[in-house]
This record gives structure tokens, sequence and C-alpha cells, in this order.
């Protein structure tokens, strides 16, 4: 993270490159959340701000907060009963996955 709100991969800690695979579902899902934010920029016009093309945003636009982030996913967990479950936790899941 270079500052405030602006986020960039760095090199990983090992040096070695790392290549993901996800699964046509997030490609589809992330078509779906494109289509969406196009039709929410329509809709709003000039109170539309998303100058660096986030992927994920609020519904202006904006970025999303890490709180926002935080708070979203803990009210996700309560509702599945997992108790005690950081977001990290599901980088370390995915990496041993």
């Amino acid at each position: 993270m270079e500052g405030k709100g602006v986020y960039e991969f760095t090199e990983p800690k090992n040096k070695k490159p790392r290549t993901v695979y996800p699964p046509q579902c997030v490609f589809d899902m992330l078509r779906f959340v494109q289509r969406r934010q196009a039709e929410q920029k329509l809709q709003l016009g000039e109170l539309w701000s998303n100058p660096k093309d986030f992927v994920f945003t609020q519904e202006n636009g904006s970025h999303i907060t890490h709180k926002g982030i935080f708070n979203a996913f803990k009210k996700i967990v309560k509702k599945m009963g997992i108790p005690n479950t950081r977001l990290h936790d599901l980088r370390h899941t995915f990496a041993t996955v």
C-alpha cells in the first residue's frame, strides 16, 4: 500500500512469481460487477466517482474502506455461525488449498 486509498500489488516476500487460476465463476461475477457499475455510472452521472477504475466500489463508485470490508466480513461470518474468523485467515486457507 502506497498511501491512503492507494492499493498496489508488490513482489512476494520469497521473490517467486505467483500465478493464480480463478475458476470461471469468478470471471462471471466480475462481468456482473462490471455491468452493474456501468448501470450505476449512468444513473449517477456526475456523482459517479471512480477515477482509479476500482472493481469493487461503493454504490457511487468510490473505494471501499478497510473498515467497510472488515465490517461486511464480520456480518457474513456471524450469519454463517463461524466464530472468531479473521479476513486474513481466508488468505492462509486459499494459499494452503
